[in-house]
Order: structure tokens, then sequence, then C-alpha cells
């Protein structure tokens, strides 16, 4: 209960097999309706759609703008109806004309949405577990203060402003005191971020979970838990591994040794035969 009272229950991983999709609106969790093309990351520009759409209706100023821009946002508006809006039902009040075009045409695809659904269920049949060796460890440099080159952030109080170069007049100063509140106002945020994922992953150290997929306006794959999932910095795709253990097969090392090698950067120009 106390889980749910933080973080919404759409961004956390399931703890039952994911839903599989039969069609666009029905698919990945089995209570929370998740949207097949996820709009969230579109709620920034549907803001700032919203603000010129009052701008150019409301605000005397829209005398100013061109004609065609005040008949866009209008439209925009119509399209934006709860009638029309087919984003109402995930929390979305306004999307841009765009977006609700593209999703008119998914709604319309029909058969053809199923090789794309397949390729989510698969994804999401596949359950995991946390790595409780690499938390516990992470946890311990985290709670130590953090280590940059281990990618994982540091607090803020942990900010040298000695670091900066001394001002030597007001509006140097100014400038000085605006760096380190900056620099103490990203650390923080990174701060926040690492301590989302440990918190989630701890919470769910014992369990098996699964994590449904579902895809973006340019048909790229996403998990929908984003604090924690197999994509990501390395220190979040450390913290998970396989719950099913399966055999690496006849060639199954030589990919793997192949890969750590990929990571080092150092044999770019290689061929595979000489990695």
């Amino acid at each position: 209960m106390v889980l749910g009272q933080i973080w919404v229950g759409s961004l956390l991983p399931s703890v039952a097999p994911a839903a599989p999709w039969a069609q666009h609106n029905k698919g990945a969790y089995l209570v929370t309706h998740t949207p097949l093309i996820s709009p969230y990351q579109l709620l920034l520009f549907s803001q700032t759609t919203t603000a010129i759409t009052k701008t150019s209706t409301k605000h005397p100023s829209h005398r100013r703008m061109p004609v065609n821009v005040v008949q866009h946002f209008r439209r925009v508006k119509s399209l934006n109806q709860p009638s029309a809006n087919p984003f109402c039902s995930f929390g979305v009040k306004e999307m841009p004309v765009n977006v609700v075009q593209q999703w008119r045409r998914v709604e319309a695809a029909g058969p053809m949405l199923r090789p794309a659904l397949d390729s989510l269920n698969q994804l999401g049949e596949v359950p995991w577990r946390v790595d409780a060796a690499v938390l516990d460890l992470q946890l311990q440099v985290f709670r130590s203060g953090g280590n940059k080159k281990l990618d994982i952030p540091p607090p803020p109080s942990a900010l040298d402003p000695t670091a900066f170069p001394p001002a030597e007049s007001k509006p140097a100063a100014f400038r000085r005191r605006l760096a380190v509140s900056r620099a103490r106002a990203e650390m923080y945020s990174l701060w926040c971020d690492a301590l989302y994922k440990l918190s989630l992953a701890n919470h769910y150290r014992d369990d098996i979970f699964w994590l449904p997929h579902n895809l973006d306006f340019r048909g790229r794959v996403y998990a929908c838990p984003p604090h924690l999932s197999q994509l990501g910095a390395d220190s979040a795709r450390a913290l998970l591994k396989f719950a099913n253990k399966r055999p690496l097969g006849p060639h199954g090392l030589k990919w793997l040794k192949l890969h750590a090698i990929n990571l080092t950067g150092t044999m770019k120009k290689k061929t595979v035969e000489e990695r």
C-alpha cells in the first residue's frame, strides 16, 4: 500500500505476467489501462501547444499572429474535445494534431498491428529478478557518498563551492552563485533519481516480476516501468538479471566475449574475427 501511494501503478513492474496485447487499447497491465503508444513523452509539447492556443485565442495580441497559425491551434482545440481526443482516458487533455491523427491511423490499422503486438508480447513474457549482490554493492556506494565513475551520483551536500573560481566583481559573484545553485540542483535531481531506482529495486529484491512494453510514436519499444527496466544507464541495467536461466549454447560464450570487448571501445575498427 505504501508503494502504491508513492508510485503510479503504470510505472511499476508487474508481479504477474504481462497481459498480451490483443488490440491497440488492451494489453500490458492486467488492471491499469495502458496505451499501446505512450503519450506521456509528448506532455511537454502538449502543454506548450495549450499555452500557445490560449495565447492565440484569448490574448489581445492574437491579432498580430498569422491567420494560418490561429486556424491551426483552433483545429488543435477541436480535435482535443473529450469526444474526439483518444487520450482523455489516460489523463491527457490536449495533444498535438499530428499525434491525434497518428493515433487514429493506429485505431484503423487492425490486423496490420499483429506483428508489432506479437513482438511486445514476447518481451512482456520474459521474467526478471533483481541481482541482490549488485544491489547491495550499489546501496553501499550510494550511502557512502556515491561514485561518478560507477554512475552512482553523490548527494548535493558533496558539492565543493571552492571548485568554482572566485569572483572579483558583483556581476561575477552573481554568476558564480548562480552556477553553484544550478550545479547543486542538478546533483539533487540525479541523487533523487538514483534513490527512486534503488528503492524500487530493493522493494522487488526477492520477487520475480515482468516488464510490460509499449511503443512510442517513432515505433521504438520501451518498457512501461521507467525506473526499473533493462533500458537505461549501465548502473540501472546491472540491477536486473533473467529469472529463468538458459544455457549459452555452442556460440554463446564467444558472443559474450565479443560484447565485453565492444564495451571497452578499444577495437571499434577491427573485424569481428580480430576482436
